[in-house]
């Protein structure tokens, strides 16, 4: 992450070239790299916060977005922001869903309750 940048600043990267909707895509592509980097350099709280603004900004992207933030809430210790995030993104039949809907069970079964853990899992097998 560069000095003086905000991550969520779409302002600063570009998409010269594209589609008014590819460089949407493209810069959020990007942001949710560098947001994977901030998480890797310890800087969560940034990371969390620049996938909530993103969720709203780019709302194609938003359950990607929201399990990421999820992930990111997580990492702190923050299991119940984390669950509520991850939940978000558990709707429609896809991977991402399918991967909402693991962490929130495992969530539920870091919050000690095993017997909801399973029942979530077992929801989303059916």
């Amino acid at each position: 992450v560069l000095p003086g940048r905000h991550i969520s600043d779409a302002s600063k990267v570009g998409a010269l070239g594209a589609s008014p909707e590819e460089q949407k895509l493209r810069v959020a592509s990007l942001i949710i790299n560098v947001w994977g980097a901030a998480v890797l350099v310890g800087r969560l709280e940034e990371a969390e916060a620049a996938m909530a603004g993103l969720s709203i900004k780019y709302p194609k992207l938003a359950p990607v977005l929201h399990l990421n933030r999820g992930i990111a809430l997580a990492a702190q210790g923050r299991l119940q922001e984390a669950r509520r995030s991850f939940k978000r993104c558990t709707g429609k039949a896809s991977r991402v869903a399918a991967q909402c809907r693991h962490n929130v069970a495992w969530v539920l079964l870091e919050q000690g309750h095993a017997d909801r853990a399973i029942q979530t899992l077992s929801e989303a097998a059916a």
